[in-house]
């Protein structure tokens, strides 16, 4: 079992790699620039509230901050390909998936911000939005900062017809044609989402087996070692290699799939590291 199961051992336990160290500090420096990307995000909102800078200043410093968000996981993120390393894997996974949860809260940040702006700058220009309606741009762009709301027409009544104008590039997958890459992308989502729909069963099929006893305990190591060595190499060549912040048309879909099926791996992973430790106390007769 030591010899099938090296990998997983605690990591404390066993010397790192110079891949995974080497990996390690690639985390911990995009760790600290996505923190100054969500303190600056902070600052643009506390300048716009106390008026140091316009609506429209603060659009474009959002905007560029967002440009950089996206290169950091473009160029960050992405390029550590954590399904590679043996001695620090469960480290890397941990701070990476942590690191793209913080990425999607900013992005989340940014787009409801740049859209508020966009709306209210919009109509303070068109329609000379009376102090009724400048009132409810306050309270609505407080409630952006404060609960990171939705998007939501009432807030900024009266121009309803300039959302259509203003979120152009940002209107719902399904209502705008997709990129050739964008395509491709999805595609191939799709192709690991059913592949892994197939390791996810065989892990239950063996498991089911081993309740049963039609199958030894040494049967079942070799068989589930089988199916991680699939699973990484699904991690590896299918999920890293769809580089999301590329993508534009397709961006926020295909980021949702591989959001949803890095969760799934995990949870395979967590699943046979569960049965391989079951297996080894049937050996030793637990």
């Amino acid at each position: 079992d030591a010899a099938v199961r090296s990998s997983p051992q605690p990591q404390a336990a066993r010397e790192l790699s110079t891949l995974s160290r080497s990996a390690l500090v690639g985390l911990q420096e995009s760790s600290e620039q996505l923190t100054a990307l969500e303190q600056h995000a902070e600052e643009i909102t506390f300048q716009l509230d106390c008026s140091a800078i316009t609506p429209g200043q603060a659009r474009t410093e959002l905007a560029q901050l967002e440009t950089k968000a996206n290169r950091l996981e473009s160029e960050g993120l992405d390029s550590v390909r954590t399904s590679e390393l043996s001695s620090g894997q469960a480290q890397a996974r941990g701070e990476k998936k942590d690191q793209l949860a913080r990425l999607e809260a900013l992005f989340n940040r940014l787009e409801k911000s740049i859209l508020f702006l966009q709306h209210k700058q919009w109509n303070l220009v068109a329609h000379r939005a009376s102090p009724l309606d400048l009132q409810m741009y306050e309270s609505g762009l407080k409630l952006v900062r404060s609960s990171r709301m939705s998007f939501c027409p009432s807030v900024c009544p009266c121009a309803p017809q300039a959302d259509t104008a203003l979120r152009s590039s940002r209107q719902p997958q399904a209502a705008r044609a997709l990129s050739t890459v964008s395509r491709a992308a999805l595609v191939g989502l799709q192709q690991s989402s059913e592949q892994l729909t197939a390791l996810e069963q065989r892990a239950e099929e063996i498991a089911f087996q081993l309740d049963c006893s039609t199958i030894t305990p040494g049967q079942a190591r070799t068989e589930l070692a089988q199916l991680e060595t699939k699973a990484n190499r699904l991690e590896t060549e299918g999920l890293d290699a769809v580089r999301t912040s590329e993508l534009q048309s397709g961006q926020a879909q295909a980021k949702s799939q591989k959001k949803d099926q890095l969760a799934r791996l995990e949870a395979l992973f967590n699943r046979l590291e569960g049965l391989f430790k079951r297996i080894k106390s049937l050996d030793s007769g637990g």
